[in-house]
């Protein structure tokens, strides 16, 4: 009998009505992370109808979701279909990288001598179409220097636009996250949760720590986030000898903030569907 942590229920759309039957043995693997773009993700059907293949070969909207949970918004970029030993193999590739965001090239002008305000209100006026979350910019205004002053945008990719944003607003205390089809905008010195981070209390495999980052293994969590904060509290950490007699566990009351995670998922096995989470080092 499958275990409650492999039982899943895999629902993949395409365009917006068209869904890939979940009785079919499928594999899923989603890929975010707010270091390299784009997100992905990959899915592996095994005996999947022409109709649904051709359909795929259409570059479609794709919306997957899992146990009711979307986990991936995006467009498939290829499929492949190969005969392997008595099934058909599908495989479908997807980003959320849209590369037309923009029917014409658009142009900004920004005059010297426009204030920070006016000039972040006129960009994102520029980019709202691509669900820009621009609550953040606020105390961009605020900050000295020649921020975007003097500055032409044309851009033909959302991608480009990403990219743009983030050169620009290094030293602002912001990164740019895109996560489920939409840009946000983060603030770097804190994070959302922090008065109640997520708490991973069983782990698949022992936490590897670098000085850099953690990288940790759970089952699959479907709360994780780019930018939120999470602490570990699993009772089977080894603890690090502090001084004579005295051990501790080295990861208690820090809050890591999740830079990148995968999830990976199969519906038709006994493997754990699990989450890979990295998170960065934040006190």
């Amino acid at each position: 009998m499958m275990s409650d942590l492999s039982t899943r229920n895999i629902n993949i759309i395409l365009d917006g009505k068209y869904a890939i039957s979940p009785n079919l043995h499928i594999k899923v693997t989603v890929v975010k992370s707010n270091l390299a773009l784009p997100n992905s993700a990959k899915v592996e059907i095994y005996n999947v109808s022409d109709k649904s293949f051709k359909k795929m070969l259409t570059t479609p909207k794709v919306v997957i979701s899992v146990d009711d949970t979307q986990m991936f918004v995006g467009k498939v970029i290829n499929a492949l279909n190969e005969y392997q030993g008595t099934s058909w193999k599908c495989t479908m590739y997807c980003n959320d990288i849209h590369t037309n965001p923009f029917k014409k090239p658009q142009f900004l002008s920004i005059p010297k001598g426009t204030s920070n305000a006016d000039t972040l209100s006129k960009l994102t006026s520029l980019i709202s179409t691509n669900g820009l979350n621009v609550e953040a910019f606020k105390e961009c205004a605020k900050s000295k220097g020649s921020l975007l002053k003097q500055f032409m945008l044309e851009y033909k990719k959302e991608g480009d636009i990403v990219q743009a944003m983030q050169d620009m607003l290094k030293g602002c205390d912001k990164e740019i996250i895109k996560e489920d089809g939409k840009v946000k905008i983060s603030n770097t010195t804190s994070v959302p949760n922090q008065a109640k981070p997520i708490l991973f209390d069983r782990l698949l495999e022992s936490p590897k720590l670098s000085h850099k980052d953690l990288v940790v293994k759970v089952p699959m969590n479907t709360k994780v986030k780019l930018g939120l904060g999470f602490k570990i509290k699993a009772k089977s950490i080894s603890k690090t000898l502090v001084s004579p007699y005295t051990y501790q566990n080295q990861f208690k009351d820090r809050v890591y903030r999740i830079s990148e995670f995968t999830h990976e998922v199969d519906n038709y096995t006994n493997a754990v569907a699990q989450t890979t989470v990295k998170g960065l080092n934040f006190g």
